[in-house]
């Protein structure tokens, strides 16, 4: 089973500096070759976002990612998602793992138009209206392609 790290104990887990304007927080569990990744406030600056969390040293292009962006505002609007795709496209060769994402139950039917999106990147993700789900999807160890 998956263990889904609380903020307030993370011993064994890896931190990405926070000192980026980014409403994302990250965590990297070498042990369960997992990037847990939680959501809060409005949206920053992904970019700056997905360039700490690569360059990390204990980022491995292959591990699976967790995020729960459910306590985020709305799901991206389709300029947005235009956004997000571009900066899968400038990352590809760095994201090859499995992408499970837990939104609100209502917003799961938006944001898995960006997962269809994405899947022209050859990217994994699975959009999920509740943590259980998502993590039964990371426990399968299905590959993309």
């Amino acid at each position: 089973m998956l263990h889904i790290p609380s903020f307030a104990s993370l011993d064994g887990f890896l931190r990405i500096p926070q000192n980026i304007d980014m409403p994302f927080k990250f965590d990297i569990s070498t042990a369960e070759r997992i990037i847990y990744v939680t959501g809060f406030g409005d949206r920053g600056d992904e970019d700056k976002a997905l360039a700490a969390l690569i360059n990390h040293p204990e980022f491995d292009p292959h591990f699976d990612c967790l995020a729960d962006f459910a306590p985020l505002g709305d799901p991206p609007s389709p300029s947005e998602m235009r956004k997000i795709a571009a900066l899968y496209w400038k990352y590809k060769g760095s994201l090859k793992g499995n992408l499970a994402v837990v939104v609100k139950p209502s917003d799961v039917r938006k944001a898995s138009i960006l997962a269809n999106l994405l899947r022209a990147f050859n990217v994994r993700m699975e959009v999920y209206g509740d943590m259980e789900s998502a993590r039964e999807f990371l426990q399968t160890g299905k590959s993309w392609g």
